[in-house]
């Protein structure tokens, strides 16, 4: 069982790099022939191209208010999110995996090392990390990421370590929760602390009723007072289900049945008020507050652990293998648009680098790629 695990930890880790510009312009099979970053009309998905880079892949794009963020390899771009715009460059030693944003910073994951940046683009901060920084999570006045010795807390103002939890694993999924909480999840244990001090409230392991032994387990994501998790039976690991716990003890509180799929790619993302579960070729949405199935729909494949779907303007926005972005409306799952990708190079591919969403539309990264 734990060879199973470090299995399915090295798999999410080396998926979750696969997001990031840095990694796929220093991953020495692929050649990056280009990037760009696409503003979206959420009312019909034309588009408008804000920034384009040769040779250079762009990853998650983060809007707050008028001001757009997005990495290319070494280099972190300030926007304006409309015109496009630039405000300042902020350029870095090491390999761009992550930015985050709070009010009055941006955080830069480059390699192994956290820059804290303000909003003119003039350097803070730094803390150094032993994995390369990927998915940092904002939570309270902290700011958390995965280390070799356990999830660490800095504080966001001055880069001091908060706390460190002391468990170790190779790739932890954080979630934020009502109450100054945070959901820590690894195969196949939850965590929820306390935000301020890094204090376990609880810690549970899997309920081995509910998944064939072997079975590779699948991230619990968590919002509010409630965590999430796609589970097989322990008659059959491909009998998915959807498991919703409560928050403050982990007991399962709702069950939605899902069907039979194959357990490669399943994953479970929450956006909005629903659960959304990725099994082979099937969406299903599922509301948060009841388990209730709100829908099912057959999609086309998706970036294996790449970009992730997000919601807004009443739809639910999905990226696919070969950079096309789906919009679907949230109540219904019926297709609403489709935004087609640009032709790739010869011998290229188009891949969805990332995708961030507010009220005045979506924004898209796509980049041109070639494998050697």
């Amino acid at each position: 069982m734990r060879a199973l695990w470090f299995i399915a930890a090295v798999t999410i880790f080396a998926t979750a790099l696969q997001c990031f510009a840095g990694h796929i312009a220093e991953d020495p099979t692929i050649i990056p022939v280009s990037g760009e970053l696409v503003w979206l009309d959420p009312a019909n998905g034309h588009g408008k191209s804000l920034l384009r880079m040769e040779g250079e892949a762009l990853g998650k794009p983060v809007v707050v208010d008028k001001t757009l963020y997005v990495a290319s390899s070494h280099t972190v771009h300030s926007l304006d999110a409309m015109t496009g715009k630039s405000n300042w460059q902020f350029t870095t030693d090491g390999s761009i995996f992550s930015i985050a944003v709070a009010p009055r910073q941006i955080f830069v994951g480059a390699a192994g090392t956290l820059i804290a940046i303000d909003p003119a683009g003039k350097e803070l901060w730094r803390y150094e990390s032993d994995l390369a920084i990927v998915d940092p999570l904002l939570a309270d006045d902290l700011i958390v990421f995965n280390s070799v010795d356990g999830p660490v807390a800095v504080d966001q103002k001055t880069g001091k370590l908060r706390w460190r939890l002391a468990v170790q694993w190779g790739y932890f999924v954080f979630s934020p929760m009502s109450e100054h909480r945070l959901c820590i999840w690894k195969p196949d244990e939850i965590f929820v602390v306390e935000t301020e001090r890094g204090k376990t409230l609880w810690h549970s392991t899997a309920d081995q009723s509910n998944t064939a032994p072997g079975a590779l387990p699948t991230a619990a994501v968590a919002v509010d007072d409630l965590i999430c998790q796609l589970r097989g039976t322990p008659k059959d690991a491909n009998d998915w289900s959807l498991l919703g716990r409560e928050g403050g003890s982990g007991r399962t509180i709702w069950r939605t049945p899902l069907g039979q799929h194959e357990a490669a790619g399943a994953r479970t993302m929450i956006a909005g008020k629903s659960a959304y579960c990725i099994l082979e070729d099937q969406l299903s949405a599922v509301e948060m507050s009841g388990g209730t199935l709100k829908w099912q729909k057959t999609i086309k494949p998706m970036e294996a652990g790449g970009a992730a779907l997000l919601s807004g303007h009443g739809l639910v926005y999905l990226p696919q293998l070969g950079g096309e972005v789906t919009a679907l409306e949230e109540k219904t799952g019926k297709a609403i648009w489709i935004a087609g990708a640009p032709k790739p190079s010869p011998d290229g591919q188009i891949r969805v680098g990332g995708m961030c969403v507010n009220d005045a539309g979506v924004w898209v990264t796509r980049n041109d790629q070639q494998r050697r």
